[in-house]
């Protein structure tokens, strides 16, 4: 039976594939699972077009990603934190934090989770950090500040 993959079947087939497959396997298995549907020549082309819209969000958020490092790389961001007078930070610098304070500084509304610190940020000064985005990395300069 032919049947159009609608999620990845380790060893069988990936998601938007027609493959041929044994009756009973696609009966009993993939299809009740919701992991395929019988291929039919509207099926086929719904999947295909599913694919090229994924395909196009993917590129158009790479294009977003690779514009953002390209823009945030060498960058100084400047972020304060409560800190005691021998400049230690009460709490370790969050990448919550940094991740407002690149949105207020530089207008790019990241994910708090691509920022990824050299060594925890828990006094006051210049440190570094790395933001992924996609496949793009861009080096930035944290310069932590008592407030």
């Amino acid at each position: 039976m032919k049947v159009v993959f609608l999620k990845d079947v380790g060893g069988v087939g990936i998601r938007g594939s027609v493959k041929d497959v044994a009756d009973g396997y696609a009966i009993n298995f993939l299809i009740p699972r919701h992991l395929a549907e019988q291929a039919t020549p509207d099926k086929v082309s719904k999947v295909q077009a599913e694919m090229k819209a994924h395909a196009a969000q993917d590129a158009a958020r790479e294009a977003q990603g690779s514009a953002w490092t390209k823009q945030l790389d060498g960058t100084t961001v400047t972020v304060s934190a409560k800190a005691n007078d021998k400049g230690h930070l009460y709490k370790q610098l969050s990448s919550d934090a940094v991740a407002e304070a690149i949105k207020k500084e530089h207008q790019i509304s990241i994910d708090a989770g691509t920022i990824a610190f050299q060594n925890p940020i828990k006094s006051t000064g210049e440190s570094k950090a790395k933001i992924k985005i996609g496949n793009n990395i861009a080096n930035v300069t944290i310069v932590t500040k008592a407030s």
